[in-house]
């Protein structure tokens, strides 16, 4: 098997791993979890739990501590999903970045004041435990990376990145052992099977009882303890929220529910004693947590979980770790009190993802859902998003995972989506767009974006053969999202134009523009549909592009709206198929498809 045919069976096995655990945004970030999944051969949950799964690496994608000969051995990963030589520079940098807060922990045992890295985090707590053998414990930086070049030309081209990175390795670490290294793909067996290993056990303290229930499925229904929750989210990071159909939102831990959950904390944890809140209050004051667990049985006062997701609560459990990890707060949170705080909790433990699936949008009801909630997760999705990011496209599955991802991850954002660094492509987004230029649905139910996930009309746009050109996608995205600004445009140029409402009638103007643009102006959507757009302001090129195509010059536009929907009875409504279909003939774009454009 040459390099390249095994560069290509890697990242399809990556891919896989990917599909089965949704971590991140994409295989990229499935990478050092795949990777240390098969060589040491541990539960894949407990891999993720060892990497970063989104949120800011600072300089280590993963890592792994093990024991050779009764000596710790440090492996540090730093994965590069990707052939090019220019990542492994980048990811020597990231450890050289990763080497002050090392030597910390390593010295210190602990963390630089105000790190709160998650993969760091974790990493220190596990330098503790080795804290007695930390003197002769062996650190390994390894490079994965899919380069075709052997390894000894990798080595030879990585020559001053390499002789940087030691100098200030033994700077930093000159009391120990350690060793820079780059596996490629000829260096990988990606056909070789892990064997199944359980995840790790997490005991989870829990007042309450199992539900009758007829089925293969589990219930759990009692009172948690809050504290064992974070704890969760402490070792396992955004991949808790996996199962769930959104993950957190920053805007909306900044205020309502998430700012009085705070509150509450603080009122509880924080105030003294003599006027600090009852800790049982919080589970009379805020919602409960499902959680979802591969197994779960009964030890002491404990539940003991294995592969723990929470379907809903997340915006809880998130809330409460970073009010925990808050610097402000820092020494000022009484132990007992946190160790102490209660909160409803049922655990659900099935083999069915469907229906676990299905637990999770419907726990998730209490608070306004997106329509794609129930699809976040579906492996068509999965691979959309992985096809849009080798576009350097952000697609967004799950709410929230955007502005998740540009918090925490800007240079990234940039780097690896640097035609979406503005805003990303929703599903909501797509779904809608596809749905508006095709002859079915009928444009009322394209307007719907609830519709547009049932059953039927969901298989139907999301059709392998409606999603095979991104660029097109990408466009018929920006042109719905300005569909509303060129109208408001145009309305304003004719006396005639003052009964259309652009938020109306962005729907047919977008079947019809992009039909016109892909029979008689193709370059338009190779010019606009590269880069996703999040503003549009007067003088944007698009829209004012947009404005000139339904002019009087270039496709009339400005005069079919009045002659077709207006009437002496008021103007008729913006959906109406048979004057949709009139406005389609004129145009002489009735039988054309907005979604077959050459844009190569």
């Amino acid at each position: 098997m040459n390099t390249l045919t095994k560069a290509n069976a890697v990242r399809a096995r990556v891919n896989e791993f990917y599909a089965q655990h949704a971590i991140g945004n994409s295989a990229a970030d499935a990478f050092p979890a795949w990777w240390l999944w098969r060589r040491f051969e541990i539960a894949p949950l407990d891999a993720v739990s060892l990497c970063s799964n989104g949120p800011g690496d600072k300089g280590i994608d993963g890592f792994y501590l093990e024991a050779v000969d009764g000596k710790p051995v440090l492996h540090l990963v730093q994965a590069k999903l990707s052939d090019s030589r220019s990542y492994l520079r980048t990811a020597v940098t990231g450890f050289e970045d990763s080497l002050p807060p090392l030597r910390h922990m390593l010295e210190n045992g602990g963390l630089p004041h105000g790190s709160t890295n998650p993969v760091l985090t974790r990493l220190a707590a596990r330098i503790v435990d080795s804290r007695e053998h930390a003197r002769s414990m062996r650190i390994n930086f390894v490079v994965l990376h899919l380069c075709g070049e052997d390894e000894e030309a990798i080595h030879r081209s990585m020559t001053d990145a390499r002789e940087r990175f030691e100098r200030r390795a033994i700077a930093e670490l000159g009391d120990y052992q350690f060793t820079l290294s780059f596996l490629g793909p000829h260096q990988f067996d990606p056909g070789a099977a892990a064997s199944h290993v359980p995840g790790a056990p997490c005991r989870v303290r829990f007042s309450g009882a199992p539900l009758e229930t007829a089925g293969a499925a589990r219930y759990y229904a009692g009172i948690g303890r809050l504290a064992d929750l974070v704890s969760l989210y402490r070792q396992y990071g955004d991949y808790l929220f996996s199962k769930n159909v959104r993950m957190y939102l920053h805007k909306a831990g900044q205020q309502g529910p998430g700012r009085h959950l705070r509150e509450t904390l603080s009122a509880i944890t924080v105030a003294p004693s003599e006027r600090a809140m009852p800790a049982e209050h919080f589970a009379m004051f805020h919602n409960g947590v499902t959680l979802y667990a591969q197994t779960a049985n009964f030890e002491g006062d404990s539940l003991v979980v294995r592969k723990p997701s929470v379907l809903n609560g997340c915006q809880s459990v998130k809330n409460a770790f970073l009010f925990f990890e808050d610097p402000a707060f820092r020494g000022k949170i009484d132990a007992v009190r946190w160790e102490s705080i209660q909160v409803p909790l049922r655990v659900v433990v099935s083999s069915d993802e469907d229906f676990v699936r299905r637990v999770a949008v419907a726990n998730n009801r209490q608070t306004a859902l997106r329509p794609s909630a129930f699809r976040a997760n579906d492996p068509l999705q999965l691979r959309l998003g992985e096809r849009f990011r080798s576009a350097g496209v952000f697609y967004e599955r799950q709410e929230g995972a955007f502005d998740n991802f540009k918090a925490a991850r800007p240079d990234e954002l940039a780097q690896d989506f640097g035609n979406s660094v503005e805003a990303a492509v929703t599903m909501e987004d797509l779904a809608q767009a596809v749905a508006l230029v095709l002859d079915r649905p009928a444009l009322s139910v394209a307007t719907k974006e609830t519709d547009l996930f049932e059953d039927a009309q969901y298989r139907a746009i999301f059709r392998e053969s409606n999603l095979e050109n991104l660029t097109v996608l990408v466009f018929l995205r920006n042109l719905l999202k300005v569909s509303h600004l060129v109208l408001k445009d145009l309305r304003e140029k004719s006396s005639r134009l003052e009964p259309l409402v652009p938020s109306r009638f962005r729907y047919p103007f977008v079947r019809m523009m992009a039909r016109y643009v892909a029979r008689y102006e193709p370059a338009v959507v190779r010019s606009f549909g590269r880069e996703v757009y999040g503003r549009f302001g007067p003088g944007h090129e698009l829209r004012a592009k947009l404005l000139k195509l339904a002019g009087p010059h270039q496709s009339g536009m400005q005069q079919l709206f009045p002659e077709i929907w207006g009437s002496e009875d008021g103007w008729r409504s913006a959906t109406e198929k048979e004057c949709i279909q009139k406005a389609l003939r004129k145009l002489r774009v009735d039988s054309v498809s907005a979604l077959e454009v050459a844009t190569e």
